[in-house]
């Protein structure tokens, strides 16, 4: 039952990043958002992975997976972004958090058996964001006016994006995990993320700090990511973590519930039965 309410608390922690991530995506770089909110969570990471974490260089291949972890979560976080920046959580979220899809094509590359069960939740995936799409108000408008055509193919391009960079981050992260605490690699991953968001920003004459940016909100975000994958690690630890897998992965939900209500991104009933759809077949890939 913990482990069940450590990822309640994870899912609800990453539905309000996402949210927070919808609402500031297009008035900043998205590199410099990233630089700000990553950049937040690694250094509020920091004194935990100092204080409880077994601090000793990772054999093997370990800090080449973590190194790949790092760099993974910078393409998966800008994936999100840009999609964030053009469309409604409706659209992005049931995408980007499709990366267990991904992850279950990384394992049968690998040789891994999949079963029939997984395939068939992996087809409801590709049903439901079809569902989505077709189901929507023929012209629906935001803030920024109404979504074209155009918008939609590039958002759903940058949210798929989104969803390959998360798949590699927990494939990387999981073989790195298998060297070293999961504490210390996550560490390793965060650090050469900020470091790779910084080289971008320098290399590209960028400023590091968005005009109009507020720290609190960045340090907000980071806050709630480390809170989100604190507890699902801490969850791998105890009797029926599956459980916080499962309940972790449905921060998509959260997300699309809260922009719902506080940004009023309002769905038909054929989007939510597409929306129940992917995150049915998500939460039996998680499990």
């Amino acid at each position: 039952m913990f482990s069940l309410s450590l990822g309640i608390l994870a899912a609800l922690a990453w539905g309000l990043h996402d949210l927070t991530a919808r609402i500031i995506a297009a008035k900043a770089p998205t590199f410099a958002i990233m630089f700000g909110t990553i950049g937040a969570g690694f250094l509020i990471l920091t004194p935990f992975v100092l204080i409880f974490s077994d601090w000793h260089m990772p054999s093997g291949n370990g800090i080449y997976w973590a190194i790949g972890s790092g760099v993974a979560y910078v393409i998966g976080c800008y994936g999100l972004f840009r999609a964030f920046s053009l469309a409604p959580t409706w659209l992005v979220s049931p995408i980007a958090c499709s990366y267990p899809l991904i992850s279950l094509i990384f394992s049968f590359c690998a040789g891994r058996p999949v079963s029939r069960l997984e395939w068939l939740s992996a087809c409801a995936v590709i049903v439901g964001i079809l569902i989505i799409g077709l189901a929507r108000e023929k012209k629906y408008k935001t803030n920024a006016g109404f979504i074209t055509r155009e918008t939609m193919i590039k958002s759903t391009f940058w949210a798929f994006v989104g969803s390959v960079g998360f798949a590699l981050t927990f494939y990387c992260g999981q073989n790195a995990t298998q060297t070293s605490s999961a504490l210390h690699m996550l560490w390793i991953g965060r650090a050469t993320s900020v470091l790779v968001i910084f080289l971008i920003l320098f290399l590209s004459g960028q400023e590091l700090k968005p005009k109009g940016a507020k720290w609190p909100i960045f340090l907000a975000m980071g806050a709630l990511d480390a809170a989100a994958l604190s507890s699902v690690l801490v969850a791998g630890v105890l009797e029926n973590a599956q459980y916080a897998t499962i309940a972790s992965s449905m921060f998509g939900v959260v997300t699309i519930l809260l922009a719902h209500h506080f940004l009023k991104e309002l769905l038909k009933p054929g989007q939510w039965l597409g929306i129940f759809i992917v995150f049915a077949g998500i939460s039996i890939l998680a499990s």
